[in-house]
């Protein structure tokens, strides 16, 4: 009997070692992310001050006068020439024992080639 005592004495001790451990962690955990949250903080706030300051120095005149010192700009990574679209059609398969397509069921595309079809029917 007096086994059974001491050995549910020590599960309770241990079980009670256990939770104040985690408990530990998880207080140690909120501490670090308190501390985080505050470093955040911080850095909003340089970044705030360094986007006031961009803000201050570059006006719309200040920007055209920069830009006009560079010389004639152009966008990056478009050609000019081959900027257009080229002219794409979109043909509907069509089953022989289907009706025709009648362009106004909802997402039919025709070309111009395939109305003409069906006004010459």
């Amino acid at each position: 009997m007096l086994a059974k005592v001491l050995f549910l004495i020590l599960c309770i001790g241990a079980s009670a070692c256990v939770l104040l451990t985690v408990r530990q962690q998880r207080l140690a955990v909120v501490h670090d992310m308190a501390a985080i949250h505050n470093r955040l903080a911080q850095h909003d706030k340089v970044l705030f001050d360094v986007r006031a300051r961009i803000a201050q120095d570059l006006s719309p005149m200040r920007v055209q006068q920069l830009a006009s010192a560079m010389g004639p700009l152009s966008p990056i990574g478009v050609d000019p020439v081959k900027s257009a679209m080229p002219d794409t059609k979109v043909m509907i398969a069509k089953n022989d024992g289907a009706k025709p397509a009648s362009g106004g069921g909802r997402g039919e595309v025709a070309s111009s080639k395939d109305q003409r079809r069906r006004e010459q029917r």
